[in-house]
């Protein structure tokens, strides 16, 4: 492959534009799920079926990442990462027009795909621009991507609160972020493609490995976003206006650590970067587990969310500089580390079932735990060898 990156005021220029695509993602994503009740309500589905109807997302994306993969080796990496963005941006307010349960998932699939896609193809821009550059900016776009969540759900409440339809609210965010993307598109990374016969990007024995610690963060990710408030209102009787406070904590702590993890990572190295984030991981978890006090379990969720941070974004980059095809690398990656995160949330609920939820999140202990034990597959330096 041959990628493209000229002068220093291209490379700001560049590093903004592949911002600008972790900003999309984080802002669309946020602003969809504060306005799923409202579809629900719209269609009058139950949760079991709303839960079946949003299923279809996820098939989507588990879809989409390895499928950008096999198109990566087709199609050059600025025009793929472009496509993706848009198709995401421009099914954002398919939903909430969906007038039946049918479409409703027809409508969700395509946005799924567009997710899985865009996440694949948004973090191989930046795996480029690390190998191009040679400076460490992925655990930053992550933080782009944070903030654009929390951007994206509180103006979602705040136009749910104002009475705006989810219809004509997510028409207006998608019209905005397809600009965003489009005006960014032209600064993006040409990679030329080379050609391969597989028809999807799956993960190989080597990607595997690396594979799995993206899925003990992602799994401990998907447990935090569905479970923190259940925890708190049922097992630690915080009040419902308050519940949300620990995933909160654990959101905010995480996008503040990742505007840090490049420093972090430059100066440890990913072995020792991740080691550590597996330790923070671990006593994190530890005392939302054994926290009886609400705040302490706050605190919890923080110190998970600094020690998670990093992992995903490390990962990646670590990958992605020793692979021929990055964008192949990052979709095959992105496809395991998405079924932990799916994985995750059912797993909690089923031990929560046999024994008690406090209980049950011993699963993040012991994912917390694998993170630590992986740091042994990771280089010292970013510039080492993998010992794979």
């Amino acid at each position: 492959m041959t990628s493209t990156l000229g002068s220093s005021r291209r490379s700001a220029s560049t590093r903004v534009a592949i911002a600008t695509l972790f900003f999309a993602l984080g802002a669309g994503f946020g602003s969809w799920v504060v306005r799923i009740p409202d579809v629900q309500h719209q269609l009058g589905l139950s949760h079991g079926t709303l839960g079946t109807a949003l299923l279809a997302a996820s098939v989507g994306a588990l879809i989409g990442m390895p499928l950008v993969g096999y198109l990566s080796t087709r199609v050059d990496a600025a025009v793929l990462t472009t496509s993706t963005a848009v198709v995401f941006t421009m099914s954002l307010a398919l939903p909430a027009v969906a007038p039946d349960l049918g479409l409703l998932i027809a409508a969700l699939f395509v946005l799924g795909v567009g997710n899985g896609a865009l996440g694949a193809t948004m973090n191989a821009q930046g795996a480029l621009f690390e190998r191009d550059t040679g400076r460490l900016v992925l655990a930053s776009f992550h933080g782009v991507f944070s903030v654009g969540g929390l951007l994206g759900s509180l103006v979602a409440g705040w136009a749910g609160g104002a009475g705006m339809s989810a219809a004509v609210h997510l028409a207006c965010v998608a019209a905005v972020l397809t600009s965003l993307v489009l005006g960014a598109a032209r600064f993006l990374i040409h990679d030329l493609p080379r050609h391969s016969s597989s028809v999807l990007a799956l993960p190989d024995r080597r990607i595997a490995l690396f594979g799995l610690v993206a899925f003990c963060g992602l799994l401990c990710e998907g447990a935090v976003s569905d479970w923190s408030a259940v925890l708190l209102r049922d097992a630690r009787d915080v009040s419902p206006g308050l519940v949300g406070l620990g995933y909160t904590a654990f959101a905010l702590s995480m996008a503040a650590m990742r505007f840090c993890g490049d420093v972090v990572v430059g100066r440890l190295g990913p072995r020792s970067t991740v080691r550590l984030a597996g330790c923070a991981a671990v006593a994190g978890s530890a005392i939302i587990v054994v926290a009886q006090a609400a705040w302490l379990a706050m605190v919890g969720f923080a110190v998970l969310g600094i020690g998670l941070a990093v992992v995903f974004p490390t990962v990646i980059s670590v990958v992605s500089r020793r692979e021929a095809q990055p964008a192949v690398a990052v979709s095959a990656l992105s496809t395991v580390g998405y079924v932990g995160f799916l994985a995750g949330p059912p797993l909690i609920g089923y031990l929560a079932d046999a024994t008690t939820l406090p209980h049950a999140l011993l699963v993040l202990v012991g994912c917390s735990v694998a993170i630590v034990l992986s740091g042994q597959i990771m280089p010292r330096r970013d510039d080492a060898p993998v010992p794979v």
